[in-house]
C-alpha cells in the first residue's frame, strides 16, 4: 500500500497507454459520436467544417461521481451512497446504443476512414465505492449486502462480492457490445483515498487488485494530492 504507483506512458504497467481522457457521465449526461470526435481526433476548421487531421487521445476513462438519483459513487461527503441500483443504472447508460461507450467507438471508426489508419482506443471503467456506511446495498446471489459490519474479514467480504459483480457485469457488457475499435485494459478506483480507520479496506483494495490482475486487467487510482495511502 505504499508503494509508489505511477504508470509512465506507453508502458505494459499503462496497459499501454500513453495519454488518458476522463469521460464523465455523472446523472446520466449523454456523449454522442460529435461530441467524442475532438477526443478522439484532432480536428481542423476548413470551409466553415471540422476536418479530422489526426489521432488525439489514446485511451478514456468512463466514470461519473453521481448517479441519475443523484447518489454518488465516490463519497458520502458529496451525496447519499450510491446503492446496486446505482451501480446497475450507470452501467446501463454506459453501454446505451449510439452514445457514451458507443459513441467513441463509431469516433474511432470514422477517424479510421478519414485518416486510413485502424487504431484501438483504450478504456478504464471507474469501480464505484463500495461504502461502509451502506447498510441494504442489494441483493447478490440471494444475499442483502450490507457493508457496515464491523468485522474487517466480514466488511471485506461483502463489499468484494459486489465489486466482483460489477466487474463481471462490465466485462459481459463490453464484450456484448461488440465494440470493433476499444478494448477494456483496465479498471480505476474510484475514491480518492484509503479509510484506514474503515475495517478491512486496505484488505478490499489489495483484494480487488489481486482480482483484476489475475483476469489480465489494470487497475489504477488518482488520488488527491497527499491522500491517505
Amino acid at each position: 500500500m505504499n508503494e509508489k504507483g505511477y504508470f509512465p506512458p506507453l508502458t505494459p504497467q499503462s496497459g499501454g497507454v500513453k495519454e488518458l481522457m476522463l469521460i464523465y457521465t455523472n446523472s446520466g449526461t449523454k456523449w454522442e459520436v460529435k461530441d467524442a470526435l475532438p477526443y478522439a481526433t484532432y480536428l481542423q476548421l476548413k470551409d466553415g467544417q471540422p476536418v479530422i487531421k489526426d489521432w488525439f487521445f489514446d485511451a478514456y476513462l468512463f466514470l461519473a461521481l453521481l448517479s441519475n438519483n443523484k447518489r454518488a459513487f465516490d463519497s458520502p461527503l458529496r451525496a447519499t451512497p450510491a446503492v446496486k441500483e446505482d451501480w446497475q443504472w450507470y452501467l446501463e447508460d454506459l453501454f446505451l446504443t449510439n452514445k457514451q461507450i458507443h459513441a467513441f467507438d463509431q469516433a474511432y471508426e470514422l477517424a479510421a476512414e478519414s485518416l486510413g489508419e485502424r487504431k484501438k482506443g483504450k478504456i478504464y471503467i471507474m469501480i464505484p465505492n463500495p461504502m461502509a456506511d451502506i447498510k441494504e446495498f442489494g441483493v447478490i446471489d440471494g444475499e442483502n449486502l450490507d457493508f457496515s459490519s464491523k468485522d474487517p474479514k466480514e466488511a471485506t467480504r461483502q463489499r468484494f462480492k459486489a465489486v466482483k459483480w460489477f466487474v463481471e457485469r462490465t466485462v459481459e457488457l463490453f464484450k456484448n457490445a461488440n465494440l470493433q475499435n476499444l478494448e477494456l485494459v483496465g479498471f480505476y478506483w474510484l475514491e480518492e483515498m484509503i479509510h484506514f480507520d474503515v475495517a478491512g479496506e486496505t484488505d478490499l483494495v489489495v483484494e480487488v487488485a489481486d482480482y483484476l490482475h489475475d483476469l489480465g486487467f489494470k487497475f489504477c487510482w488518482i488520488p488527491w494530492f497527499r491522500a491517505a495511502g
